[in-house]
């Protein structure tokens, strides 16, 4: 289930060519694709990039956690921080 707002939110972002904001667009849409949920949920992720390392807090409606991705193990990473919310 996607959202009207996020849509229209993945329209406008497909056109900044900054590649922060990309990253951190997308690695916020895949944990809750993950979750598989929408944008009006209780469940999100937030990204921070800085020093070519990004950090993403995640959230399931009653607990964070916090973990760092670099460009080598980004992918591997964001599972791990989803699976042990899951």
């Amino acid at each position: 289930m996607e959202c009207k707002k996020d849509s229209i939110v993945s329209q406008m972002i497909s056109g900044i060519k900054d590649e922060r904001t990309w990253l951190s667009f997308n690695a916020e849409r895949e944990f809750l694709k993950a979750f598989d949920t929408d944008c009006a949920s209780a469940e999100g992720a937030f990204t921070e990039i800085s020093d070519g390392v990004m950090k993403l807090t995640a959230y399931d409606g009653s607990k964070s956690i916090t973990g760092t991705c670099d460009p080598e193990n980004g992918a591997e990473k964001m599972r791990e921080l989803i699976a042990s919310l899951k």
